[in-house]
């Protein structure tokens, strides 16, 4: 049983370089009721936002991609959505970028590799 309340009608962008991670996000998220963009890169999550035209209620990025990492792709979306919630995924080592941006990070994290319910539990932490 998920122990926080799902909002269903929430807009997520998923963006994550891997097939299957993309794949499962989608599902579990569909599965649940979101509305689910989804983008392989940053640029094609800047598009992705463009086209969508709507508010995006939560960014579920990883951190490292291969055009931009999901702290500059945050920095980006946000000027356009102010209220966007951010939960940033990462495998083990990539907490130096955090670390190295030198910036204050917004958001919640997920590590890889992650179960249903972890995703159920931190998407709806992240919208509360």
């Amino acid at each position: 049983m998920v122990s926080h309340t799902l909002r269903p009608s929430a807009t997520i962008l998923v963006v994550d370089d891997l097939k299957p991670v993309r794949e499962l996000l989608c599902d579990v998220l569909q599965t649940a009721g979101y509305t689910v963009l989804v983008a392989t890169t940053g640029s094609e999550a800047l598009e992705a936002s463009q086209r969508h035209g709507g508010k995006i209620d939560l960014l579920l990025t990883d951190l490292e991609m291969p055009d931009m990492n999901g702290l500059d792709l945050t920095k980006e979306l946000m000027s356009i959505h102010h209220r966007m919630r951010v939960l940033y995924m990462f495998e083990a080592g990539e907490q130096c970028l955090i670390r190295r941006s030198g910036d204050e990070v917004r958001g919640l994290f997920m590590s890889k590799p992650f179960t249903q319910d972890t995703i159920h539990r931190q998407v709806g932490e992240a919208l509360e």
